[in-house]
């Protein structure tokens, strides 16, 4: 017992390195430790709380720390509470870095330096190559795009999907990188005929992965030269495939992250069948687990649809949502708000 007690504690090089929004205790980062002290609060949570600090942690080129995120991310099939998959929220922050940031070149260049090739440092690389084809291009009408930018566009996504080729067969298991693959196929106009079939590759692989169908369904939209049909055609596909495990719940969740916030295109003028629609909504709720911007998207679908009592109902969702997520000052009812207005309005339609 004396000679338990004189053996020297672990020195701080050979603890884990905490995150920097971890306040655990440092004798937390051992493994065998299960106090509830150091169980709460969790490291990863939901998207809405984890993605900005994660972009920190890419904009700090912390490249340990990173790597011990990518571990405990990219390859996960687990969820963080907000029913997302680890690995969406991986997917999510390097895809920003990569667009966004003032020198993403840097940190491709450490990722392959110091993490090596066996990991994701062919996706930061595709991620960069992908970055700069979405920032040439732009988001407007093919009409407005200059052919040199339209050129860097072609360029760079057949480069990224090189380079997604060449990853090692870990990572061409994970989300991140087949969500990518789908993304690229149904952005070049050369892999056209691929479409279908990546995309279906992808399915198998990550039936009720949302990453899986936005890509298809964002790029199968009018303003890309898409239709209401082929929307409806991939949001059917995905509740077919994923029924198992979220009912029809993708149904709404594909549409409101499409459609809701759109700029060109409405529910209104789409072709979904707004009955199946506000079943999916139910579905969502009844799985409890789902982001907590999704409630708002599905009032703004109702509110575009001019139900009013589904309306009301979903912006009260909304409501409880954004207060249980972020305290009784959030969620209040702003009546200058257009869809809040119509929802809680007396008048008649």
């Amino acid at each position: 017992m004396i000679f338990a007690l004189l053996l020297p504690a672990p020195s701080f090089s050979q603890v884990a390195r905490q995150y920097p929004w971890d306040n655990r205790p440092a004798m937390c980062m051992n493994a065998a430790e299960g106090s509830q002290r150091c169980a709460i609060p969790k490291v990863w949570q939901s998207i809405s709380y984890n993605h900005h600090l994660l972009l920190s942690l890419l904009n700090s080129r912390d490249m340990e720390l990173i790597g011990r995120a990518e571990s405990e991310l990219a390859y996960s099939q687990e969820r963080l509470d907000d029913g997302e998959y680890r690995a969406a929220l991986w997917q999510g922050a390097l895809l920003q870095h990569f667009e966004h940031d003032a020198n993403p070149e840097k940190l491709a260049g450490l990722w392959a330096s110091e993490l090596g090739p066996d990991g994701f440092a062919c996706y930061a690389k595709a991620a960069l190559a992908f970055g700069e084809a979405s920032r040439a291009r732009g988001t407007g009408w093919a009409s407005t795009v200059m052919p040199e930018a339209m050129e860097i566009y072609e360029t760079r996504l057949a480069d990224a999907n090189k380079f997604l080729d060449e990853c090692p067969e870990k990572v061409k298991q994970t989300l991140p990188w087949h969500s990518m693959k789908v993304s690229i196929a149904y952005m070049l106009p050369s892999l056209h005929d691929q479409r279908e079939s990546q995309l279906k590759k992808a399915i198998a692989a990550w039936p009720d992965a949302k990453q899986i169908y936005l890509p298809a369904m964002n790029y199968s939209q009018p303003v890309w030269g898409g239709s209401f049909a082929e929307l409806e055609r991939l949001a059917r596909m995905a509740v077919d495939a994923s029924q198992e495990t979220k009912r029809t719940a993708l149904y709404a969740e594909l549409y409101g992250a499409i459609l809701a916030m759109s700029a060109t295109d409405s529910i209104s003028d789409s072709d979904a069948d707004w009955e199946a629609m506000k079943r999916s909504f139910r579905d969502v709720e009844a799985l409890g687990a789902y982001p907590s911007y999704e409630p708002g998207h599905f009032a703004l679908l109702a509110c575009a649809k001019r139900d009013r009592a589904e309306a009301k109902r979903l912006m009260e969702w909304a409501e409880q949502t954004a207060r249980k997520e972020y305290g009784p000052n959030y969620g209040r009812r702003d009546m200058t708000d257009p869809c809040v207005k119509f929802a809680f309005s007396t008048e008649s339609e």
